[in-house]
């Protein structure tokens, strides 16, 4: 991992840092890049590319973008920054695809949670053009209408390649990092394998918690008395429950192996402190919660 200051960055570096941006995904992330980049002078001009016309007429009458198209081809053929705002299995089937559009010199990056894949084949496909990205950000919404110029203020964004690397020494990496200090995020540089870890502990095991939660909480309890008795502790951990089930399945099966491994732990902490509970042990459930307590 390697040291990075937004601050400096973003005052030596002259605005604008790209003339033509394509997002491919006008959704909630690729509608708040749009939105942070338009409101900071970050890129000249914005094009939007996604199938669904409602959300690209919608990206445009919000000021997301500058041009909106469902062609692929259209879209990237002058950009010299290309975001892919995908799932990440489409995000892994466009990479070969943009191969033949996307201008020879345009920076390709992604904002994928799963990265070992995407920047596996970013590099078979695009040699050290493509660098991976994922800003550590989002909502429990989703679509454009969702999106938001601050999102990403003060948070990490990860720069991802397949092994660690040399920040310092990587153009296409420093040039990537100086565009998200410019939305006000901060870079932090990862190989593809420690951020798939990481993710799996901070950002899915979360997810699979509160949908399992949520599901067992609605178990045998009136709807209206729960939400009627729910403090903050219970809203605050489902809240992430209300995510897009499509969505989320795909990104958890993306990376399977990583959570499971990250269940596994979780599975024989929570052994622990059931095992005490069922003893009925005061002091063993002491000493299992000031084990687990964050300090």
């Amino acid at each position: 991992m390697n040291s990075f200051d937004p601050l400096t960055h973003s005052l030596n570096s002259s605005l604008p840092l790209f003339d033509t941006m394509a997002i491919v995904g006008v959704g909630l992330i690729g509608g708040s890049v749009g939105l942070a980049a338009k409101k900071r002078g970050i890129v000249e001009r914005i094009i939007g590319i996604d199938p669904d016309a409602q959300a690209l007429a919608l990206a445009l009458e919000r000021g997301v973008i500058d041009f909106g198209t469902q062609s692929l081809e259209e879209g990237v053929r002058e950009a010299d920054l290309i975001l892919l705002a995908t799932p990440v299995s489409v995000t892994v089937s466009l990479l070969p695809v943009l191969l033949s559009l996307a201008p020879p010199g345009a920076l390709i990056t992604d904002v994928g949670s799963v990265k070992s894949e995407i920047v596996q084949k970013g590099k078979e496909v695009f040699g050290e053009r493509f660098v991976g990205g994922h800003p550590m950000a989002g909502s429990e919404k989703s679509g454009v209408q969702a999106s938001t110029e601050d999102l990403f203020r003060g948070k990490p964004w990860a720069i991802v390649r397949e092994t660690e690397f040399d920040a310092s020494t990587d153009p296409y990496a420093q040039r990537l990092a100086e565009f998200v200090a410019a939305l006000s995020a901060t870079p932090v540089f990862l190989d593809s394998t420690l951020h798939d870890k990481t993710i799996a502990t901070v950002s899915h095991l979360p997810h699979v918690l509160a949908y399992a939660f949520a599901g067992s909480a609605q178990k045998g309890l009136p709807s209206e008395t729960l939400w009627r008795l729910a403090g903050s502790s219970f809203r605050d951990f489902t809240r992430i429950a209300h995510a897009e089930p499509e969505l989320w399945a795909g990104i958890l099966l993306a990376n399977r192996d990583a959570l499971l491994n990250t269940l596994t732990d979780f599975e024989t902490s929570l052994k622990g402190l059931r095992e005490a509970l069922e003893a009925g042990d005061l002091t063993t459930l002491q000493e299992q919660i000031e084990k687990r307590r964050l300090l």
